[in-house]
């Protein structure tokens, strides 16, 4: 008996109530009652085959219940998140950090988080005054979620991989759905979600899962009628996961407008052959990334503005460049069971591209990708890389994704009337309730081996469990200062503080982390330039009236021959390479400077004493060129004129004028 044509009894959606809530309890349970983990100790993995136990028996259950497809797609969807979410939860639980702890990558991605946890403002993470330049709404969700709950918000790293890992599936097969239908959305998102994972750069993750069918569906039309144009509530859609994609990760948006381009160039010939021309209208498509260009532009103008108006900028983040970027990424050629999926989803995309628009445009972006890819080895050659590495998982995705609608089709195959003539032609000795046994159990296989490194293969976790909070550091430097730290820009090589504090740099400690319009590299010659002064009142004067940042305080760490400061420069193609300066605790020695005491930081400190600025006794200079205290000007003028504010800069030239 049914409530309606096609849908399930009152009982079965009940049951499936209480399949998705004794999975949710399970796991809750499982993970909570997880011991600590810990290098060496096989517990906590062993948690994990139990979630991967749970989640696959669980589904199988589904499976063989007369649910509707869309439950039966959630259910999976579902179990899904709850054992990649519930995994990484069990293996992260030794410290409240993520991958890797707070160091390299996670030290800005820290750093944001600290800042949109201290304002609502899309602000830089590094410098004062300068907007985001990294997409920020990952981040700027979860540092404002973390103010909200009392969370401090260098834990919402943590908190952000998790909720991504149970994310990715469940709303990945919400955007597939309308794709593909319900059932083969789930096949989709299982075999994505265990095939590719990127638990070190989950924003990015997360972005490739919306992106795939979200372009599919709303730019390219996949899933409805052709000649189907999107009406008013499609577009706003549209616009708005659109939107969510440019500001968590919009690199992946340039392969769409490749294959945006493609899809244009042939639309005649489509005509020709009398094909409907896709994107069915260029209209609808002009319409929603008009839309994304308007919503985003929080983010992106203030970038350009601060970009255009300031001499020398430029990006440096794609300037590091690894060995492993040379080679064309064919991860469907990698003799192991995860190549050998992508393989078979390379396989079944070509062999139904010719009926099947999904597999048609799959095939479309990973064209696209690789593409992009080529190009990128001629921006290379000219000197300016654009970060093609991002396109690797974009190509795994889709690959993964082409082998879950393969593995649909096959289990149509044979639980349909076909599977009697695919027995035909392979041989009479085929029994269709053989081909369904061996698919099933092929099936579990293949999930339980790719589940089983999905979450235990998680990269970093031996850095992650050793990470600890800087106590000593943090809480130093907060009594040195008696708490007045937010917002002050520190000139420091110690990147704790700006990641776990609401302050800023004067410059960061590795060039490719640097905002375009920042001038990485001014900033550091002024600095290297102020390592040789051997005059402290022109030190105080250069330091005081840069162009850059008004410095509020010094933390630098003490070294055998004075005040060390080292960075990473830019040394494309071959990545980075080390430099240090030191500074001579002489040169902090005028009235310019306050000496703060460590508190057992481990830093010297300094506040720098606005109220003492040493530009002010100098004044009138220019109407008493000879005072000889006024020499001082000539000395900065030429040793530092390039990068002095507008005040020292005209003030100097006025007394060197009137000498």
């Amino acid at each position: 008996m049914t409530t309606r044509e096609g849908a399930p009894p009152r009982s079965s959606r009940a049951d499936a109530w209480l399949v998705a809530g004794g999975a949710v309890a399970a796991t809750w349970a499982i993970t909570a009652l997880a011991p600590g983990s810990l290098e060496g100790d096989p517990t906590v993995p062993v948690v994990t085959q139990v979630l991967l136990a749970l989640a696959v028996g669980a589904g199988a259950f589904v499976l063989t219940r007369r649910y509707s497809p869309t439950a039966t797609g959630a259910l999976v969807a579902l179990l899904t998140g709850l054992f990649l979410c519930g995994g990484a939860t069990a293996l992260l639980n030794s410290t409240p950090f993520g991958p890797l702890g707070a160091v390299a990558d996670q030290s800005y991605r820290t750093a944001y988080l600290t800042k949109f946890g201290h304002t609502w403002e899309l602000v830089d993470y590094a410098y004062k005054d300068l907007p985001s330049f990294y997409p920020p709404l990952y981040f700027w969700v979860l540092g404002r979620l973390g103010a909200v709950l009392g969370i401090a918000s260098w834990e919402m790293l943590k908190i952000g991989t998790l909720a991504v890992a149970f994310l990715v599936p469940v709303a990945g097969w919400l955007l597939w759905r309308p794709v593909v239908g319900p059932r083969r959305a789930a096949v989709v998102v299982v075999a994505t979600s265990l095939a590719f994972h990127d638990w070190y750069v989950p924003h990015l993750w997360l972005a490739i899962a919306v992106f795939v069918p979200w372009w599919l569906h709303f730019v390219v039309g996949v899933g409805r009628p052709p000649g189907t144009r999107l009406g008013r509530g499609g577009l706003i859609v549209a616009i708005a996961l659109g939107a969510v994609v440019a500001l968590t990760y919009w690199y992946v948006l340039l392969i769409g407008l490749v294959h945006l381009a493609a899809m244009a160039a042939t639309r005649a010939a489509a005509r020709r052959h009398g094909r409907p021309p896709e994107p069915a209208s260029l209209r609808d498509v002009a319409v929603v990334l008009g839309g994304i260009v308007v919503v985003t532009i929080p983010y992106w103008l203030p970038l350009a503005v601060s970009f255009l108006t300031t001499p020398g900028a430029r990006t440096m983040q794609n300037r590091y460049y690894t060995a492993e970027e040379v080679s064309l990424p064919l991860p469907f050629l990698e003799f192991d069971l995860r190549g050998a999926l992508l393989a078979f989803g390379l396989v079944a995309l070509v062999a139904t591209a010719h009926r099947r628009r999904v597999s048609l445009h799959l095939l479309g972006l990973l064209a696209a990708a690789y593409l992009l890819y080529l190009v990128g080895y001629l921006t290379f050659l000219a000197d300016f890389p654009i970060d093609t590495l991002r396109t690797t998982g974009l190509i795994e995705f889709l690959l993964a994704a082409g082998a879950g609608l393969g593995a649909a089709d096959l289990w149509r195959i044979a639980t349909t009337g076909t599977a009697g003539d695919l027995g035909a032609r392979v041989g009479p000795s085929l029994d269709p309730r053989a081909a369904i046994a061996l698919l099933a159990v092929g099936a579990v296989a293949v999930v339980f081996a790719l589940g089983q490194t999905a979450v235990r293969d998680m990269p970093f976790l031996t850095e992650q469990r050793a990470a600890t909070y800087p106590d000593a550091l943090i809480d130093g430097f907060t009594r040195a200062t008696d708490g007045e730290y937010a917002d002050a820009v520190v000139l420091t090589d110690e990147t704790d503080l700006s990641s776990f504090l609401p302050t800023y740099v004067f410059n960061v400690s590795n060039a490719h982390y640097s905002h375009p319009a920042a001038r990485f590299e001014d900033r550091a010659a002024l600095l290297t330039a102020l390592a040789r002064e051997s005059d402290p009142d022109v030190f105080a004067l250069a330091l005081l009236h840069n162009e850059y940042d008004d410095v509020d305080y010094v933390a630098l760490r003490s070294g055998r021959d004075g005040l060390a400061y080292r960075w990473l420069d830019d040394a494309f193609p071959r990545g980075v390479t080390s430099r240090s300066i030191t500074f001579s605790e002489d040169s902090f020695a005028t009235d310019a400077f306050e000496a703060l005491p460590s508190n057992g930081s481990g830093l010297e400190l300094y506040r720098v004493r606005r109220s003492a600025d040493p530009l002010s006794s100098l004044r009138s200079c220019p109407a008493n060129p000879d005072r000889e205290q006024c020499a001082v000007l000539g000395s900065l003028l030429d040793r530092y004129g390039r990068h002095l504010d507008d005040d020292a800069q005209d003030l100097a030239r006025r007394w060197r004028a009137a000498r």
